[in-house]
Order: C-alpha cells, then structure tokens, then sequence
C-alpha cells in the first residue's frame, strides 16, 4: 500500500522518481504545492511525503537537466506514485552558479532570495536593504537613505570578507577585497536570484569567504518576449527609472535581454546626493545540452562625499549635518563587466562550465584640502621678493584605473549517490593609482595638474577546488570540499605622503601565499519533515593592499588571517511552516583588527590579534497560517570576543606634552560592529489577491565601533518599521500593472547604523572621538510598474 493511515487522520504519500531511461534520478526535488511541505528522493529514487490531510494536492518534481514535471494527487491515493521525468531540451541557467553553492541537502546556513521576492522588495534602495531580512545582517547608508554607498554586515563581518560572485564570477575588489554596490546601480533589476551562505561557505572563486557568500545569478532563460517600465519617485528628491525588455527564445535557440537605469536621490544627509546610472545587456544561444551567453553590464557614479560622518556634538542639533562644503567634493567612478560563459551538457551524468571575464574600472574623487604643506604634494614652496608660501589650499583628485580579468571552469558528475565538483579559476589584476593637484592657492611655475604619486598593484589569483556530496542512504549524505589557493601580489611606485624627511616613501613589496581549505559536512534526515546537519569549515584571506601600506618598515608585516567554522543546525517543517535553528562557533586565529596602534607617521594600522571568536545561534521561521498572511521572522544571538586584547593610545600630560603611543591590557573584549541581538521580521496580509499590506521590523542591538568594550564608543540598539502598500491591476492592453508606496522609518526612529573612533588619554584620564553615521528619519518611496 502506499498509503498508511496514521493515528490522527494523516496518509503518507510513498513514490519513485526517475528518468524516461529508468535510471533513479537521486536528489530529486518534491514539493508540495502552497504548503512548506517537500522531499528528495534517495538514492534508489524513492519518497515519502507524510502528514497529508485527506484531499487533493499538487506535487511538484525537479532535477537539474530534466523538465519539471506537476501531478494532481488525491489523498488518501492507492498504489505507488511513479514521476518519470523527460529529459529537457534546453538545459537550465542554474548550472552557471552551481559549482559556488551548496544545492539540494546543504549542511549549511543558506538563505535563497528569488526573482519575485527581489522584484517585490526592488523599489529602488540598493541591494544590502534587499537582503535585510537575511539573518544576522545589518545593512547601513552612508547618505542615510539606502541610496548611494551602501552596505552590510553578517555575524559582525563587513564586505571584506565576504565573498561575491555573478554567475560564479568574483566581484570583490582584488586588492580591497571590499564590493561596493553604488558601482552596479540597480543590479537587482537584473537578477534572476541570490543565494547567501553565512559562515564560511562552500569553495567559490576570488576573495576568501570570513562572514559570507553571497552568489548572484543575472542569467535565466524567459521564453516569451516581455518588456517592463519601473517608475519611482520618494522622499529627498528621490527619482528612479528603469526599463527592461527581452525577445524570448527565437527560432528555439536565441534570447536578448536589456535593461537601462537611472536613479537620483539628494540623500538624507545634507548634498549626498547620488546620480546614478546603469545597463545591462546579455545575449545568448541555447543548443542541444549547452549554452553560450554573453554579458556586458555596466555602471556610472556620481555622487557627493558623506563618507566623515557627523560629530556627537552636532547629532542632537543637526543630524544630517556635512562638513565637507566644497562644491565638488565628489566620487566618480564607472565600471563595466564582459562576462563569456559557456555550459556544455556531454551526458545526464557529466557537464562542463567555463567562463572568461573582464572588468574595467576608472574614476576618481575630488577633494578641497586646507593648509596643505606644499612638498607633502610634490611641490615647491612659492618664494616672492620677502615670502615663502610653503602652505596652501589646494584641490586635488585621487584616482584608480584598474583591469581585471580571468577565467573559471568546473565540472560535474554524478551517479546515482554521487556529485563531484573539480573547478577552480585563474584571475589578475592591474591596478593604477595615482593623484593629481588640479588647483593651488599658491601654485608658483608647479604645473597644472601635477601628478604627486603613482604606485601600481598587481595581483593573481588562483585557485582549485573538489567537492563531493555522497548520499549513503535516503536520510544521510556526507559532503567534502578541498580548495587550494594561491596569491601572487606586487606593489610598486610612491604613496601619497612623505616621510619624516619630506620624501617619497617606496611602497615597492612583493607577497605570496598558498592556503590549503578543508571542509566537510554531513546532513541526516531524521524523519520527513525533520533534518540535521553540521559542518566544519576552514577559511583563509591574506592582508588587504591598505594593511600592507599601513605598516610602514619600522611595523612587524600583517600575517593572514585563519578561521575555523563549526555549524550545526536542524531544518523543521510542518504543513503551514518551516523553521531552521544553526548554531556557529567561528574561531579566529591572527584576525586583523584596529587595536589603536600607529605606524611611522603616525597612521592607525589593524595588527594581527592572537586569538579571537564568535559563537552563537540564528533561528529563521516562515509561517503561513492562512492563505492570507506569511509571516518571516529571524533571531540571532551571539557572543564576539577578542581574547587578550591589547590597546594602544597616545598619551599627553596635563600640559599636552606627547608622552607616546603607548599599550594598554584590557583582557577580553567584544569585536567591534558585532551586535549581541538582531533579529527581522516581515508580516505580509494578501487582499484580494491583488493587494497586499507589509510591515517590515528589523532590531540590531547595541555595538561597540572599537574593540575596547568603551561604552563612550558605542551604537544604542534600534528598531525600524516599514510599510508597503502594493495593488495589482490587470487591465486587457497591459499583462499587469503594480502601484506600490513605502513608509520607511514609519515610527520615525532616530538612530545611527554606523559610526568610528578612538581614544586618547590626558594626564590619565580617557577622552573620545566619534563620528556617526544617521539614518533617515520617517521618509516615503513609491513606485508603478508596467509589465507588457
């Protein structure tokens, strides 16, 4: 029978899954329709599905290269289901990202945002207040508004060291190791998912993943033609307009997508104002088991510097203060993206990836400098008759012109139990800095333009990489993951200051590493509905080009950091929802960090601290008790110490006479930007089925922004309410029509998500320096899209 009747009225649904050549397609997704309810087959292709109320419901059957297959079922239902799916024609987008993420049974942390969760949420703020329901994330604005330079943080780590891929291409800056979302305006507009796995995560391509990865897939294939227009307009000169079009699939193998954008907003903070615009175009040819595509996206910034912050003095009076008043204090930077990928399909059992990549970027920003010392410029004092003028105003732009390009390349196979993944990737970059006075108060016969430094980067990259997931039985799969990687970089040319002397610092050094990153995990299926999963994960980054400019030669060089993550966490789900509960321990060996400590000419530098961790536990629920109302919700506790910590602070006498940087033992300390509490919550009522009502709650706890554990130096917790209104309309000239507004800060909060400092000590006692960082206040955003 493959029905059994429990003790409470519940059946049991039992089936196979397999291929029209009657191989077991083990893995096998089954899902049931409108309910958190699913499966995967095992390694003979069977499942079970129980707890089913008498009825009818659908089931949904999927396999990476197959045709999805839907049934209308009866329960109860008499007999064994048997699902045979056809192989597809067309293979899926999905293997382009598949080697950089942990699919089916991951023994992980994962978060999956889809194309209509993101179109939904893609009103026009910046991709880090699109995750923010994501665990343990906080997202902050340097402008205030979600508009502009933007960012996040997962479990205290910030965005470098975190790992970013589109379409399994690294995005992270090779030599920051930082992303920076204002480069890519309203990249979300064209992007098909986005998958983020806290922790260390699977091997990947590019930088070394600490807190993160964060994978982005922009290419899916649509089959009939659409076109869209997204308006929006909002609070602070807030304007965003964006098309997208695509010819679906021609003559069965050939698509075209596009999309242009353009945003402005004057920002929150006073003339942070943002302009920003952006396109991408992407073209591809769909053979029999492969596909070639190519992307070409780009994106231009213009926008005002908020990067200094406001005092404390000034927040209670002025919070959305600037100090900066020249009228050109501004960033400008434009990047653009060539991505070649091709994915070939050999048999069911084996398929290739490969791609080839190029990235350009230039820019610079502009900055008024006051009472600069003419030599720490490159320039001669100005002498007249009965004056030398060694001080002056002067403007000057500091600039980056950098290439990066590269390939990547895995491949698949798998059997009935068994998935392997080879790849790996060889990438380099070639960074140009350099710096030019366009304007001096006093500028004698120095030229115009004066170019004062110029150093260049150069770095490769490379690494190489093998899964396995085996699967021992239907309710246990083992995983492991071996990566090698590799690092070659050199810098050369002068820095942008003088030494003591007045003369050129030669930042030439060359650094290599090599790491070696195990990781292995193990997922139980304890019972439908039921699982159990834990890993263990090792992590290494090198130092980024700032440490290595920071320590200057009289400073012990910054050594690589090492991390070892411990997940465990269990997977619950019920017909009206699901749950997960992951606990982490993340132990840090030589973590970077600012401990307060100066180099040479007196700069902070982050030093190397022995010893450090995190440890906590996320709880993520999904809930839809009626078919009106979903409810998400996270909560993340954790503890994020520094063993040992040692501060440096200068010191001065009563008369503020210098008496040195000097060390302090503090003991255990909290890691800075790392908040104990955070949790999210999203209440979504349906209406009608054409209008919805959302209200959107984030909490993030008090957080140091140093590692002293300084009370004076510290974010209160906040906690922010948004609302959304959405209403559909399907008149019979336009496919769907959407009017959404959103009240952002409904309660009207004010609160900082960011700030920095230090300290310094007179005759004894502690003094604080700070700058924060405000959001805005209750402000609107709202949007209509047409769809064709």
């Amino acid at each position: 029978h493959a029905m059994v009747i429990s003790a409470w009225g519940q059946y049991s649904l039992h089936g196979t899954v397999k291929s029209t050549d009657g191989d077991p397609l083990a893995g096998a997704s089954i899902v049931v329709e409108q309910t958190f309810q699913g499966t995967t087959a095992g390694p003979d292709g069977s499942f079970t599905i129980p707890k089913l109320k008498p009825g009818t419901v659908s089931l949904q059957v999927s396999f990476l290269g197959y045709a999805t297959a839907t049934r209308e079922v009866s329960v109860p239902n008499e007999g064994e289901l048997t699902f045979v799916l056809e192989p597809s024609p067309i293979l899926a987008d999905e293997v382009v990202v598949r080697a950089t993420r942990m699919a089916g049974k991951a023994p992980a942390a994962v978060t999956l945002i889809n194309r209509e969760e993101i179109r939904k949420n893609n009103i026009g703020q910046d991709i880090p207040f699109l995750l923010s329901l994501t665990p343990s994330l906080v997202p902050t604005s340097d402008a205030g508004n979600g508009i502009g330079y933007t960012n996040f943080r997962i479990r205290g780590s910030d965005a470098y060291r975190m790992n970013v891929t589109i379409n399994g291409i690294p995005l992270n800056d090779a030599e920051s190791q930082g992303v920076w979302w204002i480069d890519l305006p309203d990249i979300a507009a064209s992007t098909e998912n986005i998958y983020i796995q806290r922790g260390v995560g699977s091997s990947t391509n590019g930088a070394g993943a600490f807190g993160a990865t964060i994978s982005l897939q922009t290419n899916a294939l649509r089959s009939e033609p659409y076109a869209a227009l997204d308006l929006g307009r909002g609070s602070y000169n807030t304007r965003r307009a964006t098309v997208s079009l695509g010819s679906g699939l021609i003559n069965k193998h050939f698509t075209f997508d596009a999309r242009l954008s353009k945003i402005h907003s004057d920002g929150y903070i006073d003339r942070a104002f943002s302009n920003l615009d952006s396109w991408y175009l992407s073209g591809a040819w769909y053979g029999q088991g492969q596909i070639l595509r190519l992307n070409v996206f780009s994106g231009n910034e213009r926008t005002y510097q908020a990067w200094y912050g406001v005092e404390k003095s000034i927040l209670d009076t002025n919070r959305r203060y600037n100090p900066y008043t020249y009228d050109n204090e501004t960033d400008n930077y434009r990047q653009t993206h060539y991505q070649l990928l091709w994915s070939k399909e050999f048999s069911r059992r084996f398929y290739l990836n490969a791609a080839l990549h190029y990235t350009a970027g230039k820019g610079y920003y502009e900055q008024y400098k006051k009472d600069r010392y003419l030599p720490d410029s490159g320039m001669n004092p100005i002498s007249t008759s009965d004056t030398v003028f060694s001080i002056s105003d002067l403007i000057q732009q500091k600039w980056m012109d950098n290439d990066f390009y590269g390939a990547v390349f895995s491949f698949h196979y798998r059997t009935g139990k068994m998935e392997a993944i080879a790849g790996g990737g060889i990438n380099s970059y070639l960074g140009n800095h350099f710096g030019k006075v366009i304007w001096a108060q006093y500028a004698g016969e120095n030229p115009i333009r004066h170019e004062w430094y110029r150093n260049k980067g150069d770095k490769l990259d490379y690494n190489t990489y093998i899964k396995v997931n085996y699967q021992f039985s239907s309710s246990l799969s083992l995983f492991a993951d071996l990566q090698f990687r590799g690092i070659a970089y050199r810098l050369k040319g002068i820095d942008d200051y003088r030494d003591n002397n007045g003369l050129p610092v030669d930042i030439g050094q060359t650094h290599a590493y090599r790491f070696l990153n195990p990781k292995a995990g193990l997922f139980w299926t304890i019972a439908p509905g039921q699982d159990f999963y834990c890993t263990f994960s090792t992590g290494q980054r090198e130092p980024t080009r700032q440490n290595y400019l920071d320590a200057t030669p009289s400073q012990i060089k910054p050594r690589p950091e090492r991390l070892f993550d411990y997940e465990t966490g269990v997977n619950i789900s019920g017909i009206k929802w699901k749950a997960n509960i992951n606990l982490f321990y993340m132990d840090y060996r030589n973590q970077l960090v600012y401990t307060g400590k100066l180099n040479d000419v007196a700069y902070p530098i982050m030093t190397n601290v022995p010893s450090s961790y995190r440890t906590g536990v996320e709880l993520a629920v999904t809930a839809r008790p009626a078919g009106w109302v979903t409810w998400q919700g996270n909560l993340a506790l954790s503890r994020n110490k520094i063993r040992n910590f040692t501060e440096y602070a200068d010191y001065y006498d009563t008369d503020y006479n210098y008496l040195g940087n000097k060390p302090k033992d503090l003991g255990e300390t909290d890691i800075s930007y790392s908040p104990s509490v955070t949790g999210a919550s999203n209440l979504e009522f349906q209406f009608l089925k054409n209008a919805s009502i959302t209200l959107t709650s984030r909490y993030v706890g008090a957080q140091y922004f140093d590692n002293t554990s300084s009370r004076e130096r510290m974010l209160d917790a906040y906690f922010v309410n948004d609302l959304r209104l959405s209403y559909n309309l399907h008149p019979r000239s336009i496919k769907n029509i959407t009017f959404q507004i959103q009240i952002v800060n409904l309660f009207n909060e004010l609160y900082e998500s960011n700030a920095y400092g230090g300290n310094w000590y007179v005759d004894g006692k502690e003094q604080t320096w700070a700058y924060y960082f405000p959001q805005a206040e209750r402000h609107f955003l709202a949007g209509i899209r047409f769809e064709f």
